[in-house]
């Protein structure tokens, strides 16, 4: 190749990389599309009103959690594998009369709930093989207690009640169980319910204030900031209820009609509107619940027929950005070609 042919081709080649960063510029080559919904119903599970299957939490392998209601009625707790082919069951041995899994670690480690034999709610930390269960009950709590969330450093956030009628309160306890901090709102005067944890120790949930009216919150790792989350098209409230290492937030919000919508909150602060696709005919909604550090979230929708199903959410990029990552691939196999010339 002549040194005038080269120089044609490299000017060519930077041309068109010059076209190609200005498209990926703007259109966006980076920002997610649209979600992939994958349907999640624990085959134990019953179908009626109000039964079936709710989704709670997600970790960074991919494994769910959420619990089911069974033949007898009762609720009862499940692990998902990543790729959906096994479900087990998780029952606290004191849960007789019935349990939920709300949490799951990268550890493989679980919270979640149980109603011993006189009907008092607790909250328990199972091990990742299973072989132990340890009760996670707040010293405040008066016979209710509810674990909602671990993080991999083992720290645990969930919900007390304190005398069943100054609201609920939130707790965050330490990895070794020796410490129970509580979490309140400020504006939270008539309850705040943490929901979801980071690995940096931010917590997210909820609180309902002097009116009633339900809000999400962000809290600092060292409690000094409560931040509410308001979705601007919730004029009927908002709730979060998992946030990811990347300070993204996931949460449901009211509109006008007091229909749940899920959204997406940006460590920007930016929010986009998600919907599962089989809720949109539903008179309740969906509930966008965890999301691990990929961006998968779970949840949990109502069909028509109010009955409860899970859901997996995975982003799927936007064909522009498909086609842009085509074109810069394209473009770099012409020059390694070139060079080779």
């Amino acid at each position: 190749m002549s040194g005038f042919q080269e120089r044609g081709v490299t000017a060519t080649f930077k041309h068109a990389v010059r076209v190609l960063v200005v498209l990926i510029v703007g259109c966006g080559f980076a920002q997610a599309g649209s979600y992939q919904f994958t349907a999640i119903d624990d085959p134990l599970a019953l179908v009626g009103g109000n039964q079936g299957t709710y989704v709670t939490g997600i970790n960074n392998a991919g494994q769910i959690v959420g619990g089911y209601y069974g033949s007898s009625g009762s609720g009862h707790g499940f692990l998902r594998s990543a790729d959906g082919s096994t479900y087990t069951t998780i029952d606290d041995p004191l849960g007789v009369k019935g349990n939920g899994a709300y949490g799951i670690n990268d550890a493989g480690q679980v919270v979640g709930f149980y109603f011993d034999s006189s009907g008092f709610l607790h909250g328990y930390l199972r091990s990742a093989n299973g072989s132990t269960y340890t009760t996670i009950d707040d010293p405040l709590g008066v016979g209710s207690t509810r674990a909602d969330a671990i993080n991999n450093a083992g720290q645990v956030v969930g919900v007390y009640d304190h005398n069943f009628s100054s609201g609920e309160h939130g707790f965050l306890r330490s990895a070794d169980g020796s410490t129970y901090t509580t979490i309140d709102d400020p504006l939270g005067v008539r309850g705040t319910l943490p929901t979801g944890i980071n690995t940096a120790g931010q917590v997210v949930g909820l609180y309902y204030d002097s009116s009633g009216k339900i809000h999400g919150i962000l809290r600092s790792a060292d409690g000094s900031t409560y931040t509410t989350i308001d979705d601007p098209l919730g004029v009927n409230g908002s709730q979060a209820w998992g946030i990811n290492a990347l300070g993204q937030i996931v949460g449901s919000y009211y509109d006008a009609s007091d229909k749940l919508h899920g959204f997406l909150r940006s460590a920007d602060g930016s929010y986009t509107t998600i919907d599962a696709p089989l809720s949109i005919n539903s008179p309740i909604g969906s509930y966008f619940n965890a999301i691990n550090d990929a961006g998968q979230i779970v949840g949990t929708y109502d069909d028509p027929s109010i009955n409860n199903h899970g859901f997996l959410a995975t982003s799927v990029p936007e064909p522009a950005s498909l086609t842009l990552a085509a074109i810069g691939g394209l473009l770099m196999a012409a020059y390694a070609w070139r060079c080779r010339r």
